[in-house]
């Protein structure tokens, strides 16, 4: 009876450390993907967006957690009760997350279903007086939508930033005029500061009782229109612009937390979806 008594507790503690053998590959391997993908960003985009950094953030801790997994430091230190409620409250920040990202991903690839008088491009940053690679894409689906319908206005919402040399809207009119869009069709918005305000002040300019479509990236559509509905424009639709392949982890991330601020400040609801 000792004997396998002995083999019982040697049984589970063998198990015990392949578990943690295949926790600690998990936690590095997800150590090593947010490290890269941190250098891979700044390579490509450069530290323009103080976010990225959450992928350095996030890629220290994996590796503290695969630490943890190498020297069993929960099964040691940690108390029973308290991993029941860890892994709970894991399990339901996960769920909120999955749910919050089905929003976002629900506005990809939208494009007007009505006609409308005004499309309002939402400002993005803007270096040495251009538009950024991000708000270029903005403005080229603005551009492209505005040739196919003669009778749409486009406004190009945006303010001056702290390190910015001219207010966005202003680049963003240049840009659409170079491309040859007419300038009689452009408005500008050069006071606002951030999305809720982009949209805000461009229902003063034009004011009430249009139809309009908001165009932004794909990552950033469910939550303009919402907020667009919440300001009171009536059956706002949307424009999505294509964002970059390389960003577009980062930016979805991003939005998860954009999405919870705004929900939970008020600014916008969740339903109905579109």
């Amino acid at each position: 009876m000792a004997k396998a008594g002995k083999k019982k507790v040697k049984d589970i503690k063998s198990e015990g450390q392949k578990k943690s053998g295949v926790l600690f590959k998990i936690w590095i391997l997800l150590g090593i993907l947010c490290l890269g993908y941190f250098t891979g960003l700044v390579a490509y985009a450069g530290l323009a967006n103080a976010f990225y950094f959450i992928w350095l953030i996030g890629g220290i801790f994996f590796l503290i957690f695969a630490w943890m997994a190498k020297t069993h430091f929960v099964r040691r230190f940690v108390p029973g009760w308290l991993k029941v409620a860890m892994v709970i409250l894991i399990c339901i920040g996960l769920g909120i997350f999955i749910t919050v990202e089905g929003f976002i991903l629900s506005g990809f690839y939208r494009t007007p279903s009505k006609e409308v008088d005004y499309v309002i491009v939402l400002g993005a940053h803007v270096r040495d007086g251009r538009p950024s690679r991000v708000l270029a894409k903005r403005l080229d689906a603005a551009y492209d939508y505005a040739m196919g319908h003669e009778n749409v206005t486009v406004v190009v919402s945006g303010g001056k930033g702290s390190d910015e040399t001219t207010t966005e809207a202003y680049a963003m009119a240049a840009y659409l005029k170079e491309k040859g869009l007419d300038e009689e069709r452009i408005l500008l918005e050069d006071r606002s500061t951030n999305t809720k305000e982009n949209l805000a002040f461009s229902r003063e300019l034009i004011g009430e009782g249009k139809k309009i479509a908001v165009v932004s990236n794909d990552f950033h559509i469910f939550r303009a229109v919402h907020l667009a509905a919440h300001q009171g424009f009536e059956e706002p639709q949307a424009l999505s612009a294509r964002d970059d392949i390389a960003t577009m982890p980062a930016n979805l991330v991003r939005e998860f937390f954009g999405v919870v601020k705004d929900f939970a400040c008020g600014n916008m609801n969740l339903f109905p979806l579109w």
